[in-house]
């Protein structure tokens, strides 16, 4: 979390507990990669809670630079595939499939880009304002791409989620898009830990998504 280490970690283990659940829900369904979305948060929010150890603790500090390349890989490279995958495995209306399919081709595209940068622009870690910031050591000087991939990765993470054909996904989906609202208005210096901190949390409500369905096939 974007908060303290302490937050970080706790947030990590609540959120890795209900993962457990979730991911043996959905194992042998077609809910197999959106189930996994709750544990790879937790191991997220477990990296940025050893970032804060690096920045509080000086014989910590040496992680500072790995710990970071992991949140940056979680944050810009694994969710803009896998929240569109997760969709395009679970949605059977073949026009809905089809756009899914495109979001999953434009996400795999910005996950390179940002792996790249994550890579040789040597991403840095600060504190700004009792939050942690993210920037490139060498940054991107063409604001008009950065405004593109900005733009390509909130389709890639969002719009998969409103085309789904489950209302309770499109309720997961504006929760998610109120969140992306209220960190960018409250917390923009510091949006990409924000807002996956949130999502994170919201992450949970995964696990009863998978069960209702399951149950609803036992009783039929």
């Amino acid at each position: 979390m974007c908060f303290s280490a302490s937050a970080s970690f706790t947030a990590a283990a609540v959120i890795g507990t209900i993962s457990v659940y979730t991911v043996k829900s959905s194992w042998n369904n077609q809910y197999r990669f959106f189930g996994t979305i709750p544990v790879l948060f937790a191991l997220q929010q477990a990296a940025e809670g050893f970032i804060w150890n690096g920045f509080n603790n000086s014989e910590q500090a040496y992680l500072l630079p790995y710990f970071t390349k992991v949140f940056l890989l979680f944050a810009w490279s694994i969710w803009p595939i896998l929240i569109p995958l997760s969709m395009y495995k679970i949605e059977t209306v073949n026009w809905k499939k089809n756009t899914i399919l495109m979001t999953l081709i434009l996400g795999i595209s910005t996950a390179l880009t940002s792996i790249f940068h994550i890579f040789n622009n040597e991403p840095l870690a600060y504190i700004s304002s009792f939050h942690i910031d993210y920037k490139l050591a060498i940054p991107i000087q063409n604001k008009i791409l950065i405004t593109i991939q900005e733009l390509i990765y909130g389709v890639c993470t969002l719009v998969p989620l409103f085309l789904s054909s489950s209302k309770k996904m499109y309720v997961f989906a504006t929760a998610n898009l109120i969140s992306l609202v209220m960190a960018f208005i409250f917390f923009e210096n510091a949006l990409p830990s924000t807002w996956c901190f949130f999502a994170a949390i919201l992450s949970g409500m995964i696990y009863y998504m998978i069960q209702l369905p399951r149950k609803k096939q036992l009783t039929v």
